[in-house]
């Protein structure tokens, strides 16, 4: 109980991309036909969401103020995202079920949390690197303040991931709904419309970052691959948005922009996916980093995972076999990569127990 009471009061906010990771491995999983695979990681996806989400509320209760801290560190404050994330793609697996009841509680939930942390976490962040709301006496010179462009990395595109995965699942429920149809249409697209925005405004400053202070090597982790996990969810809620039921004004509105976007999208991705392989051999090859298990791994096994249930749904939606065929390919990539990582964390659950004792 004590180690358990540690874990809880020091656990990463980005611990939910677990649940990311586990689901949409499930999701790729039914689309190739490997159902027991798929609800054997349906299920894990389940109980660590369950768990982790009492965990959090535990949290709140004994260690307010830490958690409280995690909302103004900008290396930590974004990952509260994948609780959002880890949630409506829970709900994504419980709608490729055809589970719609459980999929439209866990999409309300998602949504809720979204409109609350959306807005909640970008202002804590900036109001703690600027002092903003302190007394005119308190130190607000340049010296007192961090650089915030300094502080960016791969979590802050969890905040869209988290916007695009609400959008997902809303375009999958939306011809399902038929007296909120044209409601659940409009919240799709407004996700989807935002989670473009903002991957744009996040990239530049990225770019900026990278251009003015570099990324010393030690901070170039796995959270990196967020960046293409935020394009191939983006283009999956494009997808999802073209295939909305037409009836809907706003999903008539967006069908062909959806679809053009889906494949723009997908392609940006796709080209970053060399890259980013590349980038890991030189850290762990090169400059001889060594892999050791952390939360951070979920947060490249997601990026694989949802680029492979991307392109299946854009090569389905669009007719494009090509594209089709390399989401199938590499989703047992995204499942070999899960299985690496759950062994990792195994390992190391056993032998700090054999340390123990």
């Amino acid at each position: 109980m004590k180690k358990i009471l540690t874990y809880t009061r020091t656990m990463s906010p980005s611990v939910f991309a677990f649940v990311m990771a586990t689901g949409v491995v499930s999701v790729g999983m039914h689309a190739v036909d490997r159902n027991l695979v798929s609800l054997v990681l349906w299920v894990c996806a389940g109980a660590g969401w369950l768990t982790l989400l009492l965990l959090l509320c535990v949290r709140a209760v004994i260690a307010p103020d830490r958690l409280r801290a995690d909302f103004g560190d900008p290396h930590r404050a974004f990952g509260l995202f994948t609780v959002v994330a880890g949630t409506c793609v829970v709900g994504i697996r419980f709608a490729v079920a055809d589970l719609l009841g459980w999929a439209v509680a866990l999409w309300l939930f998602g949504l809720a949390l979204w409109l609350v942390l959306g807005y909640a976490v970008p202002w804590l962040v900036v109001l703690r690197d600027h002092h903003l709301g302190r007394s005119a006496a308190a130190d607000d010179t340049p010296a007192a303040r961090s650089d915030l462009i300094r502080d960016i990395d791969g979590t802050w595109f969890v905040w869209v991931v988290a916007m695009q995965s609400v959008a997902v699942l809303a375009a999958m429920l939306q011809p399902h709904l038929n007296g909120t149809r044209d409601l659940v249409a409009v919240v799709a697209v407004i996700g989807w419309g935002a989670g473009l925005g903002l991957y744009a405004v996040v990239g530049a400053a990225l770019v900026v970052r990278v251009l003015r202070y570099g990324i010393p090597v030690n901070e170039l982790g796995p959270s990196f691959w967020v960046v293409m996990g935020a394009l191939a969810i983006s283009t999956l809620a494009s997808g999802h948005l073209h295939a909305m039921a037409p009836t809907s004004p706003a999903a008539s509105a967006v069908h062909g922009a959806a679809g053009g976007a889906a494949l723009a999208l997908w392609g940006f991705a796709t080209w970053l996916v060399p890259g980013l392989l590349l980038m890991g051999i030189w850290r762990h090859v090169r400059r001889h980093v060594t892999i050791r298990y952390t939360t951070e791994l979920w947060a490249m096994v997601f990026p694989m995972g949802v680029y492979s249930v991307a392109s299946m749904t854009v090569g389905g939606t669009l007719r494009i076999p090509l594209i089709d065929d390399v989401g199938r390919v590499f989703i047992w990539v995204a499942l070999t990569a899960w299985v690496c990582v759950a062994a990792d964390f195994l390992l190391q659950q056993t032998m700090s127990r054999t340390n123990v004792e």
